[in-house]
Parts: structure tokens; C-alpha cells; sequence
């Protein structure tokens, strides 16, 4: 607890400003300010009132505080009620901070997503389990590859790719490499939307949330 009569004070880092009302005139232009700087995070400011003050300042004062405090004040009853009030502003810095974390996640998020849809590659993503593997994420190097926009081949599986002259032992290799959870690399003779063959050189490899499988990542 810090103790001053130095407006300027304010200017400084605090969880809770008590003022009695000799003060409130002076804090009174400083205090919106303040609370402006300090949004969205609460910051409580509290007035103490004797009898003889409390009809003078009843009618403006909760323009710039949280909590009046009529005097005299058992300290249990006033330590209680500041407490509050700093508990409050914790759970506001808290989320807060949540917020500024969610917000570099999305931006996070955001730039992979765009390193992946503008990767000069083919970016595949498929969900693992006991399905049929089906896709759900191809990027724009993807289908300017295979010509098979997103649309066409979410939720499907990628053998669409496969034709009658595909290595059905590359193709063993590909599946045994995902039953087993490992990455593998293999060149296949894949074919286009429109049936014209192409060497492709595709790489799997396992995606996990902990220890949970959750999909598998391909570049074409």
C-alpha cells in the first residue's frame, strides 16, 4: 500500500486507488483518464465519505468511482470491500491476458495458413482414425498440380489420384506407412482431373495433439 497526495501518481501502475473527499476534486479529472489507459482491464477507485460530505458529492460521484464507503468503516468491512474490488481487477487482467494470447494464436494461425495456401508445393491434410483417411484441408499448389479443386476432393480419400499404370507396391508402402503411423516418401504415377498421367513425389507424415494421432500431413 502506497500512501501519497501526488496526483501524478496515478500515472503509475496500481490495482486500486482509495481517495476521501478532500482529494475527489483534484483526482476527478485524472481518474476517466486513467481508466481509459488503463482499458479493458478494470481499475476501481474508491471514495471515502464522513456524514457531513456524503449529499455534496452523492449526485456526480459515481461517475468516477466504483464503490463509496460511508465513514466510520469497521477495517474488516473496508479491507473486504477494496479486496473485492482487487479481485475483480485480477480476473480482468487475467482475461485480458487470455485475449492478447488468443489474439497472437488467430495471428499465428493466420500466417500458416497462408505460408501453407501459398506454399509453391502441394499441402495435403487428412484425418487419421478408423475412416477412410479423407481429406480436409488441399492448397492452391495442390490443385494447380492435380487440377482437383477443394471442393472437389474434400472428404474424399487421395487414391482419386491413382490409374491403371500406379505402383500398387508404392501404393502398400504408403498405407503401411500410415497404419503404422510413421512418414514415408514415394514416387507415384498419379493422374490429373482431366486423366493426364504425372510423376509425383508424395511424403506422408503422422500430425499429433499430445500423444493423440489427429491426421496426416502429404506434400505433392
Amino acid at each position: 500500500v502506497e500512501t501519497t497526495t501526488d496526483v501524478g501518481t496515478l500515472e503509475s501502475t496500481f490495482d486500486c486507488c482509495v481517495f476521501d473527499t478532500d482529494e475527489f476534486s483534484r483526482v476527478a479529472g485524472t481518474v476517466q483518464s486513467r481508466r481509459e489507459l488503463s482499458e479493458p482491464v478494470f481499475l476501481p477507485f474508491v471514495l471515502l465519505v464522513g456524514d457531513e460530505t456524503t449529499d455534496r458529492v452523492a449526485e456526480r460521484v459515481w461517475e468516477y468511482v466504483d464503490d463509496v464507503i460511508d465513514l466510520p468503516v469497521e477495517r474488516a468491512a473496508l479491507v473486504s470491500r477494496i479486496d473485492n474490488l482487487v479481485q475483480r481487477r485480477q480476473t480482468s487482467l487475467r482475461l485480458a491476458e487470455r485475449e492478447r494470447k488468443l489474439e497472437e494464436t488467430v495471428d499465428d494461425l493466420r500466417l500458416k495458413e497462408r505460408a501453407m495456401d501459398e506454399a509453391p508445393v502441394g499441402i495435403t491434410l487428412a484425418e487419421s482414425g478408423d475412416g477412410d483417411n479423407p481429406l480436409v484441408y488441399t492448397n492452391e499448389g495442390y490443385t494447380q498440380l492435380t487440377g482437383y479443386s477443394s471442393d472437389a476432393v474434400r472428404g474424399r480419400n487421395c487414391r482419386f489420384l491413382q490409374g491403371p499404370d500406379t505402383d500398387g507396391e508404392s501404393v502398400a508402402r504408403m498405407r503401411e506407412a500410415v497404419n503404422n503411423e510413421e512418414t514415408c516418401s514415394v514416387e507415384l504415377l498419379n493422374y490429373r482431373e482431366d486423366g493426364t498421367p504425372f510423376w509425383n513425389r508424395v511424403t506422408l507424415a503422422p500430425l499429433y495433439e499430445g500423444e493423440e494421432l489427429t491426421h496426416f500431413v502429404g506434400f505433392q
